[in-house]
Formats: C-alpha cells, structure tokens, sequence
C-alpha cells in the first residue's frame, strides 16, 4: 500500500513537473518563432515583446528609439485615466463645466460632450473637420476648436466618427488652458510628469495640430505593454493606475451598430476572447500593441523596413497568441 501510494505521488508530481515545463517551452518556442516570422519580412530593425501573466519576453532592448505615431492615442487614454484616478478630469462630465468654449456651439447636444464623446469619437466632428484643418496654414489649438464650433456632424454620441480632430480636441481638454500658445509643449509636459515618468518610461512626443509623433525605444515601448498587460503596474512593481480605470478605456464606445472600438483601441472577440489592440501603419513602418485583459498578457512589434505584408504578419502573431492561451490558460486575475 505504501509503496502504491510512494508510486502514485511520484507519479503526479513528475506530470505536474513535466505540464509547467511543457507550458514554458511552450511560450520560449511560440516568442522565438514569432520573433522569426517578423524576420522574414527582412525589416531594416524590428522589435517584438510579449507579457504573459508572470513571464515576459522582448528582443531587443536597443535605447534607438522606433516611430509609433498613432498609438499615443491609446497612450493619451491611459494618461486621462491617470488624470481622472487624481480628480483633474472625468470620463463623462460635460467638458462645458471644465472649458466653456466647448458649449458655445449653440446646441444642447454640443454642452453634454464629455471626454469621453472626444477620445471615443463620438464627439458629432465630422470627417470633413480634418479636411479644414488641413487647408489652413499653420493652425493652432484656437483654429481646431473654432473648427468644432462651425461644422456639423451626427449628434453627440449618435455615432462614431473617425476624426482626427476628435481626438485632438480630447488630448488637449486635459489641459487647464487648451487655447496657450503653447499647447503642444503643454500636453508633452503633462504627459511626460503624469504618467511617462512614473512608469520609468522615456519618449519623445508632439501632438500638433498638423501632425502626431510618438518615439520610444523598444524597452521603455515595453514597459507600457507591461503596465498595459498588468493593468496599471509599472514594470517596477507601483499601482500607477488604478486597474478599474486602465480596463474602462478597452470598453466598446455606446453607440448604436458599432461596438468595436474603445479609447483609442480596438475591441474584438476572438471565439469568446476578448482582444485589444492598436496597429498604426505609416508608409514603411508599423507598429502594434496588443492585449489580452482576461490573463494579463499583451504584445508588442515595433517595425521599421515594413513591407505590405508584414501588418497581416502582425495580425497573424497576435491571433496565434490567443490560441495558445487558449491552449494553455493563466489564472483569471481577482481584481
């Protein structure tokens, strides 16, 4: 009897030993085949990173920083989350209340656009906000809002629209005086002290009225898939963001026939897994951050040298990483 229990508790350990060596393998081979398939492209420089629960993997960690453009819009969520967690703005009170220009437009839809209306894109800014802006000759903040005043799109939270201006308008309602001369260097000090520094994280950032730049090397690109991934946790170990707040800028914007994008994000659902990302393309180069909230796991490719191939590459990678977690799950997180 002795010997038959001896047997089976040996046994089970070893099956345990060899399951948790199985699920390692598992992620060293699916980074290192990832990694390869990016190589493929023949990228002139290529960074890919992955958070998986505990674990996490990035090659390489160069101080070069790479081009990631459109995703400071997902960046800029998470700054307005750190902003509302300290009582400066809130998600859904009438902008009105906070800057009175942007109740001037004359309608009463106009005076209940919330931040949120903003960076979700359902503002009521049409697409030809944009084309205006673009015609004018060194615009500023000022011509951006008197843009908003002028011209009419749906109502305010009838339906998303995608507009430039929209989140422009977002990105500098955080700020006290969005109409200072200095707009853009006051949204880059804000973000730089309220949210880059505390996650350990160096960039380079302008948000213009005529253009939008985000740098960052592939390590401090890293640490904000870390915080991304672990809900606001920087990468050394301090709650920056409270994680209630990181997850409400993944939820699907409330408008009626779209429910696929949230604060600068994507939402999709992978066969009852819920993904979220950002892919930014610009020429030869391509940039993604990805996560999954449910297991605390996310990844990042950063791309210069991109070819017309390599974001359906991209796309690949992050669908295959849903199916390994799929195959080999994490723990639901408690909070």
């Amino acid at each position: 009897m002795i010997l038959r229990r001896l047997f089976f508790w040996t046994s089970f350990l070893v099956c345990v030993f060899a399951c948790a060596r199985a699920d390692e393998v598992s992620w060293d081979d699916f980074f290192e085949k990832s990694r390869a398939q990016l190589l493929e492209q023949k990228p002139a420089r290529a960074a890919f990173a992955l958070v998986v629960g505990s674990r996490s993997f990035s090659s390489p960690r160069t101080d070069e920083p790479f081009e990631m453009g459109e995703l400071l819009q997902p960046l800029t969520s998470l700054l307005a989350a750190k902003l509302e967690q300290d009582g400066a703005v809130a998600w859904d009170k009438p902008l009105v209340t906070r800057h009175a220009f942007f109740g001037l437009a004359g309608d009463e839809a106009a005076k209940r656009c919330t931040l949120r209306d903003l960076l979700g894109m359902t503002a009521g800014i049409p697409v030809s906000a944009d084309e205006v802006l673009k015609k004018l000759e060194n615009p500023n903040a000022q011509d951006a809002f008197e843009i908003i005043k002028q011209l009419k799109g749906p109502p305010v939270g009838a339906a998303r629209v995608e507009s430039r201006v929209s989140f422009l308008a977002g990105a500098y309602a955080l700020l006290k005086d969005p109409l200072a001369k200095n707009t853009p260097e006051q949204f880059a000090a804000l973000m730089q002290t309220q949210l880059l520094e505390p996650l350990g994280i160096s960039a380079k950032l302008a948000l213009s009225v005529a253009s939008c730049s985000l740098k960052m090397s592939a390590q401090d690109a890293f640490s904000w898939l870390y915080a991304e991934a672990n809900r606001g946790r920087s990468v050394q170990g301090k709650q920056i963001v409270q994680p209630s707040l990181v997850l409400e800028r993944y939820k699907a914007v409330p408008v009626k026939g779209d429910q696929a994008f949230g604060l600068g994000w994507q939402r999709d659902d992978y066969e009852g897994l819920e993904m979220i990302s950002r892919l930014w393309i610009d020429k030869n180069r391509c940039a993604m951050i990805g996560v999954f909230p449910r297991y605390r796991a996310g990844m990042l490719v950063l791309i210069e040298g991109a070819n017309e191939d390599t974001p359906l590459s991209v796309q690949d990678i992050f669908l295959n990483m849903a199916d390994l977690l799929r195959e080999t799950p994490l723990p639901p997180p408690n909070d």
